[in-house]
């Protein structure tokens, strides 16, 4: 699958002059479904920042693919630590006034790894405790994704993406969102 996205932004570049674009923003998984803090509050933002290189391939009529890979970091705290590979597969559709409407599927390559220890934590009335991973471990997922870019000048856009993580799953089933800044060249 890497290769395909690859492909893909080699294509852009050698048919279509300024058709890549690079993404710096942050991540957040479990959007309004995960507790965050002792009072029961939900998730709404983590800090894991994401780094994105795609491309923009005029398809048919004001349709664009625009495949991506990126790179997410998670700040645990606990002994692990994860990190993420996003293959991105979208089509965007020009609405108005610098809009873009994007919509499409990504695949998230999550690798969890541990040095094995025990951690305490609390489960509602007393404590648990949970074991670390002693070793590097990859799990694959796919989403259905809606967002929106706004061009802020020919060099810079702002995006916002709504991700269906396990879209299939009636009891998996999580939203993720990701907030970026993108350079277009």
């Amino acid at each position: 699958m890497y290769k395909f996205i690859l492909f893909l932004l080699l294509y852009a570049g050698n048919s279509f002059a300024g058709s890549y674009w690079f993404s710096l923003g942050n991540i957040t998984h479990n959007f309004e479904s995960a507790q965050s803090n002792t009072t029961a509050g939900k998730k709404v933002f983590e800090f894991a920042p994401v780094v994105f290189l795609g491309a923009r391939i005029p398809f048919f009529f004001d349709q664009n693919l625009t495949p991506a890979i990126g790179f997410a970091k998670f700040f645990t705290k606990d002994n692990t630590s994860k990190s993420e590979i996003i293959l991105q597969y979208h089509l965007a559709q020009y609405l108005f006034g610098g809009l873009d409407f994007r919509y499409g599927f990504s695949n998230y390559i999550t690798t969890i790894s541990g040095d094995g220890s025990a951690i305490t934590l609390n489960n509602g009335s007393g404590t648990a405790t949970f074991y670390a991973p002693s070793e590097s471990k990859k799990s694959y997922t796919a989403s259905l994704d809606l967002g929106a870019n706004f061009l802020v000048s020919s060099d810079f856009s702002a995006g916002l993406q709504f991700s269906i993580m396990r879209f299939l799953s009636s009891d998996r089933r999580r939203v993720s969102h990701i907030l970026t800044v993108d350079y277009l060249f």
